[in-house]
């Protein structure tokens, strides 16, 4: 081949690779920009750990969106405490319509009906109406203890094991509650100026007084269920009851709450009931002795953990069942039709339900205890008390606020 063909051949190669290369360096098309898929907004009222998108759990709110909607809490307070216009309570302002009431019991339908004298609320915006609830998800409240009163507490004979859950009978019950409003202690100690009197001792080998903890009635719906639990065992009823509202009127039921209030006003976190239980859980010296408390909270604090902490954590706290004990339920209150067909779509929901079961909650009015927990009543070996009536619950939350207010001393 001559050497001016040789030289043509080169140059159609390089031509050729140049092609090649500018084909090949040619920039990808750029995907275009996917459109958010659409979502109707709900503002609700309390609820924040079960629809505030920085709290729960990504795949809540993934279904959430799924089906269509973007839950934004405005405010986690009190129906009853939400004042977004200074001082006038008003559930329709300046655009953001309150779609669905999120309150911590099921009896706060009747008391805002009761509160407002009917169904309709004050609303600067649309009109907003009270709709029938929707029981969410629910939880038993049991005691919770340490490992050394618990263990005391068995050998005193006040709880006995059934398959390894520790449960409590309705007679035990009613002595723990009234050593907890009239004073008692644990166990005699003569070097305890507070614990050296024989005829208000308990026969329990742990020291210090008996102190029950509840959280603030005058700000958590869920402590005021609890104190109601509380207050339902100190007659003859022995917890089989729910208390009345005549009993609620009559001064020795209202001095005991007082007192319960009193003993257990010094704990951290107790006008969130969730922050309450959370710092009980976490800490191994407090100021009361059992708790009352959710086990869905119980459940939220073993999930929080890695591995290596449930290890390290396991028998820490311990659930004693009642044979008679409340079961608090969350509802959903829509005020609208958005917040109707929000709630509808929600409650219904088979994956929504296994999210809130992952959370620790028996979703609806479901018996779904949460799985893997130490200590939870797997086999549901209670009687469940009635929730009280709505005037009770009021009653309860102003005598709280009274002692907030410092009606009642120190």
């Amino acid at each position: 081949m001559s050497k001016r063909a040789i030289l043509i051949f080169l140059g159609a190669l390089i031509v050729v690779a140049l092609v090649v290369t500018g084909i090949n360096l040619k920039p990808e098309p750029i995907p275009p920009t996917p459109t958010p898929t659409p979502c109707i907004e709900v503002n609700l009222v309390g609820g924040d750990s079960f629809f505030n998108e920085a709290k729960v759990s990504p795949a809540l709110y993934a279904r959430y969106r799924e089906l269509g909607y973007c839950p934004k809490v405005l405010s986690n307070s009190g129906a009853d405490a939400y004042k977004p216009n200074g001082d006038v309570v008003d559930y329709g302002f300046a655009g953001k319509e309150v779609n669905v009431l999120q309150p911590g019991t099921i009896t706060a339908e009747q008391e805002m009906i009761t509160a407002y004298g009917g169904t309709t609320l004050p609303s600067t915006g649309s009109p907003k109406k009270v709709n029938p609830t929707v029981t969410f998800a629910r939880t038993p409240l049991p005691f919770f203890g340490k490992p050394d009163l618990t263990v005391a507490l068995e050998k005193a004979g006040f709880t006995y094991l059934d398959k390894g859950i520790y449960r409590m009978t309705k007679e035990n019950v009613k002595k723990i509650i009234l050593a907890d409003i009239d004073g008692y202690c644990w166990k005699l100690d003569a070097n305890d100026s507070y614990c050296n009197d024989p005829a208000k001792v308990l026969g329990v080998d742990y020291p210090g007084p008996v102190k029950l903890g509840f959280g603030n009635p005058a700000r958590s719906s869920g402590a005021r269920g609890s104190l109601a639990f509380a207050l339902s065992c100190i007659d003859n009823d022995t917890c089989q009851q729910t208390v009345t509202p005549e009993q609620i009127e009559d001064k020795y039921f209202q001095d005991s709450l007082v007192q319960m209030i009193r003993v257990s006003a010094g704990l951290t976190g107790r006008d969130d009931s969730l922050a309450f239980c959370l710092n009980y859980f976490d800490n191994d010296k407090n100021p009361v002795s059992l708790l009352v408390a959710g086990e869905s909270c119980y459940a939220q604090w073993w999930y929080g953990m890695s591995d290596t902490l449930r290890e390290r954590n396991s028998g820490k706290n311990i659930p004693i069942y009642q044979e008679y004990l409340v079961v608090n339920e969350f509802p959903l209150i829509p005020l609208d039709q958005t917040g109707m067909d929000f709630v509808n779509a929600i409650a219904k929901d088979d994956i929504v339900r296994q999210e809130l079961s992952k959370m620790g909650l028996q979703a609806g009015a479901y018996n779904t205890p949460p799985e893997n927990v130490p200590g939870i009543d797997m086999d549901k070996k209670y009687q469940t008390i009635a929730p009280p009536l709505p005037i009770v619950m009021t009653k309860i939350k102003e005598i709280g606020k009274e002692w907030d207010e410092g009606k009642y001393g120190k």
